[in-house]
């Protein structure tokens, strides 16, 4: 039998020659041809085809649930005697193949975007897809386009969107995990008039990791940091910091735009407060996902006294 697959396989080539073995091994045909010492055996041979599958008509492209993500599907298009699709090429980009330079040539757009290949994939005409691409820019809007192979190496062209300009496109997910907690937030007296010395450890962007930044969409808030001063303590709103920061009266709001690396000291010195007063300040963590940390404490200073 080995001999027989082996002619098949310089009749249709290698590729095509494992879908063809699998139709005359299914049909018993070498059942037949093993029984009898002597034979004449014709066997049929289906050459393969030449014909492309068709366009993929259904791309969709979704916001992911976990930050860089995006959810896609589609339905495997059909194929020349139902054979099965067994490859996928896909592309994206930042830009959509209308922007500049591309200007509708579909083409030029695919050869200059990133992407993915998808091998063996073997799925039926009509069957659901489904793929998650993740590693993306959080909050920035990726267009798509896809090419379908079939078992004998026939391509598709762009899906039906994209050659009408109008690609599947979609959001990458936020970032949703909040920046780690400020607890080691310590207030001293400064050393000139109205000033207070502050320091603590800068979180991550993500809980301990990464680094915080600002002014990134889809929030462009200029800041990692926002502190506020109050001159009530925690006492009036039962000893929660969370309490004191949404209720107690805010003497000052400080805007810090750079943070250090996590894990370092980070510092400020506040400057026009009122000499001589008592004060409290609390202070969150705020990333370019629009999450916030939580207020674990709220330490107090004098400020330094009117030295006139």
């Amino acid at each position: 039998m080995i001999k027989y697959l082996r002619k098949l396989r310089e009749i249709c080539g290698a590729r095509r020659c494992s879908y063809i073995s699998a139709l005359i091994l299914s049909a018993g045909i070498f059942t037949n041809l093993f029984a009898a010492a002597t034979a004449d055996v014709s066997v049929g041979v289906r050459p393969g085809h030449n014909v492309a599958p068709e366009r993929v008509t259904n791309l969709l492209a979704a916001t992911g649930a976990s930050e860089g993500r995006i959810e896609l599907s589609w339905t495997a298009p059909q194929t020349t005697w139902n054979i099965k699709v067994r490859d996928y090429y896909i592309r994206w980009s930042s830009s959509s193949v209308n922007d500049a330079p591309f200007t509708g040539d579909t083409t030029a757009w695919w050869n200059a975007s990133g992407g993915q290949d998808l091998y063996d994939w073997m799925n039926d005409p009509g069957e659901n897809v489904n793929l998650t691409v993740n590693g993306l820019t959080p909050a920035v809007t990726y267009y798509f386009a896809i090419k379908a192979e079939d078992e004998f190496d026939n391509l598709s062209s762009f899906d039906i969107k994209t050659q009408a300009l109008n690609q599947a496109n979609a959001t990458a997910g936020l970032d949703s995990t909040a920046p780690g907690s400020i607890v080691n937030l310590t207030a001293l007296t400064g050393d000139n008039e109205g000033e207070v010395k502050l320091a603590w450890t800068a979180p991550g962007d993500d809980g301990i990791t990464g680094q915080l930044t600002a002014n990134l969409p889809p929030n462009f808030t200029p800041y990692v940091y926002e502190m506020k001063v109050s001159d009530f303590s925690l006492a009036p709103y039962g000893g929660s910091a969370d309490a004191w920061w949404t209720m107690a009266p805010t003497v000052k709001t400080v805007l810090i735009s750079t943070a250090q690396i996590p894990g370092t000291k980070q510092t400020l010195v506040i400057t026009g407060l009122t000499p001589g007063a008592k004060l409290w300040f609390g202070i969150k963590a705020y990333d370019d996902g629009g999450n916030w940390s939580v207020t674990l404490n709220v330490s107090s200073a004098t400020t330094s006294p009117d030295v006139a």
